[in-house]
């Protein structure tokens, strides 16, 4: 192809022409069936896949492409909680226990040899009123005294976006 020209009305009708080229390309490669089966109007996850004929789809948990009900979260849970129980092995004693959503949520981090459940802010400084063991709230005086007198954490215990590392993982989802 050639190079693409340097402005403006140039550039729009290089574009438009490789657009063109491109689609003439894809028209040749398909069976000319498969291209009357698609409707321009129509959307579409990419160009080979009508939704219509997807069966179970879903989105990243986010709220970037859709508002979620309040009554999903309960349901999220749940669900995660019975597959814990029936395809993980975890106490049947658990399953007592029903979403609330006044408990932490977003943000956490564990810390597996202190067996806390915290927030930790962007400079590692953990915040006092949020850390747990279990569902029973630890005093800010103690998880400063677990922590050398201090609420910092160095970087160098935290774990990296993905958990891996040190002792201190976070979380990455909403329960």
């Amino acid at each position: 192809p050639a190079p693409a020209p340097a402005g403006g009305a140039e550039v729009s009708a290089h574009l438009w022409a490789r657009y063109q080229d491109m689609r003439r390309l894809v028209h040749d490669l398909l069976p000319p069936e498969v291209c009357s089966l698609l409707n321009p109007a129509a959307i579409y996850a990419n160009n080979e896949i009508s939704l219509r004929d997807v069966e179970v789809y879903g989105f990243d948990y986010d709220y970037t492409l859709a508002q979620y009900a309040d009554a999903l979260h309960p349901e999220i849970f749940t669900a995660a909680r019975d597959i814990l129980i029936e395809h993980y092995k975890y106490p049947e004693g658990i399953r007592k226990y029903d979403y609330d959503p006044s408990f932490a949520i977003r943000g956490l981090h564990y810390d597996i040899q202190k067996s806390l459940l915290m927030k930790i802010d962007a400079f590692h400084y953990v915040q006092l009123g949020t850390a747990y063991r279990g569902l029973q709230p630890v005093p800010d005086e103690e998880v400063i005294d677990l922590y050398g007198g201090t609420q910092h954490i160095p970087l160098y215990q935290m774990s990296g976006f993905y958990g891996k590392g040190p002792s201190i993982k976070q979380f990455m989802d909403i329960f």
